[in-house]
């Protein structure tokens, strides 16, 4: 099921550990053969992906899932906690931050055990689905290496300036997801991946608006600018990190978000249209020059767009020499 094999050896580092924690299996012996199972499908996808950044990999229950994330030792000083989703559209069940090591940027893969386990059994009904949420985190790593290359200090490296650290803070989810989909649109169960990205996007464009009319109105009781920041762009880059997901499973299968009827239908009256054609835009044009990028133009492109979105939902910044200048007119 590994396609488009690129290397004539994996290219992932011998010594990457792969752990299982929060039990989940009848023995020990049988946790340790899953994570040597789980380990030969990594190495095997290595043939097609890069992966000589894969610090490690970790599986882990629902119970274990989120203490590990926020054990994990990411290497530097950051403000981000790890959490997974948990949200009426969904849960997380895989996550790929990034951290580093010894200087080097790297990629640390956590998977929740009852996701995967049916890697066990390649006549599983689950096995593509399994097997397709594997392939795409190990995309992650491919992707994040990519940019790591071409500019090593923006993913690790806070940013001074407020409004661009907001930019990017949700520009990146949005290229981070498009590319690893747009890797990973061909591999495993396709019809029920796009679907699950075209319900969730659908739910998510229906809801956004709303929540964000919310903030607003607790912000004229509490009056915090950071706060009221926060949570726009929070809400904003979320619904584009969610379109972003269904336009790169789309453009990596060779088809485009107009070829489905029910996402031209909702976006052609919605005020998240002309968004999304230029959401798509940027994204494809970031793909097209994948890991040969020579400046950050094309990134900052995606970063006004996250802008105009939050201006577009109430929220106006601007830099002075006093800070940041919040106003919400409406």
């Amino acid at each position: 099921m590994v396609p488009d094999v690129r290397y004539a050896e994996s290219t992932v580092p011998m010594d990457v550990p792969v752990t299982v924690r929060g039990g989940g299996f009848g023995s020990e012996a049988d946790a340790r053969d899953f994570a040597i199972l789980v380990a030969t499908h990594v190495q095997a996808i290595g043939r097609s992906l890069d992966l000589s950044t894969l610090d490690s990999v970790t599986i882990a229950t629902e119970a274990a899932y989120k203490n590990s994330l926020l054990e994990l030792d990411r290497g530097v000083a950051t403000r981000s906690i790890l959490s997974p989703t948990n949200a009426d559209y969904g849960q997380g069940v895989a996550m790929t931050p990034a951290v580093l090591r010894n200087g080097v940027a790297k990629s640390a893969m956590f998977l929740r055990t009852e996701c995967v386990l049916p890697l066990r059994d390649s006549k599983d009904a689950s096995y593509s689905l399994a097997f397709h949420l594997l392939y795409h985190e190990c995309a992650h790593v491919d992707v994040s290496m990519a940019l790591n290359h071409a500019f090593p200090s923006v993913r690790l490296t806070p940013m001074n300036d407020l409004i661009r650290s907001q930019k990017w803070a949700q520009l990146l989810p949005c290229w981070d997801e498009f590319a690893a989909c747009y890797l990973s649109a061909n591999v495993g169960d396709k019809a029920g991946v796009l679907r699950g990205y075209t319900d969730i996007f659908l739910e998510v464009l229906n809801s956004t608006q709303g929540e964000i009319e919310d903030h607003i109105r607790a912000y004229r009781h509490h009056g915090r600018h950071t706060a009221i920041m926060r949570d726009v762009f929070g809400l904003c880059g979320n619904l584009m990190k969610f379109g972003s997901y269904l336009l790169g499973t789309l453009s990596g299968q060779g088809r485009s978000w107009i070829d489905l009827e029910e996402i031209e239908a909702a976006v052609s009256g919605s005020w998240f249209g002309p968004y999304l054609g230029r959401l798509d835009r940027l994204l494809n044009e970031i793909m097209a020059s994948y890991g040969k990028w020579e400046s950050l133009d094309e990134f900052e492109a995606l970063g006004d767009l996250v802008a105009d979105v939050v201006a577009e939902n109430g929220l106006f910044l601007r830099n002075t020499k006093d800070g940041v200048h919040v106003h919400v007119p409406f």
